[in-house]
């Protein structure tokens, strides 16, 4: 479950899901900073309504990042006993867009997370 580390916010989304409304709750937790402002909470859990949005703000974090960064092509792989020449056609028929692959990208963007490790003697 993505909200693990978020107990209040996945009780909550249940709560959604069986029915009960939340709404106030849900409003009090609205941002009204942006990801380019300094205060914002880069750890906080997100809420959108579509993939788009979803992708538009993950977008937007990335560009922002001061880490490294890297654009990484995905490579298909088909495996199983089936001939080379039928690999090849499966992975010709694979498409480039995101919205017809169930979200699976062709390039993948990731940057460094930014933490210290500490050491206990």
């Amino acid at each position: 479950m993505r909200q693990k580390d978020d107990k209040e916010f996945a009780e909550l989304l249940s709560c959604l899901r069986e029915g009960s409304t939340h709404i106030a709750i849900l409003k009090q937790r609205m941002l009204t900073a942006r990801p380019q402002e300094d205060n914002y909470p880069m750890n906080m859990t997100h809420l959108f309504t579509t993939n788009a949005s979803v992708n538009a703000h993950n977008n937007s974090l990335f560009a922002l990042s001061k880490a490294d960064k890297a654009q990484i092509k995905t490579v298909d792989i088909i495996v199983g006993d089936v001939s080379d020449d039928l690999k090849m056609q499966m992975k010709n028929k694979i498409p480039d867009d995101p919205t017809k692959t169930m979200g699976l990208s062709s390039v993948v963007l990731v940057a460094t997370a930014d933490f210290t490790i500490r050491l206990d003697n």
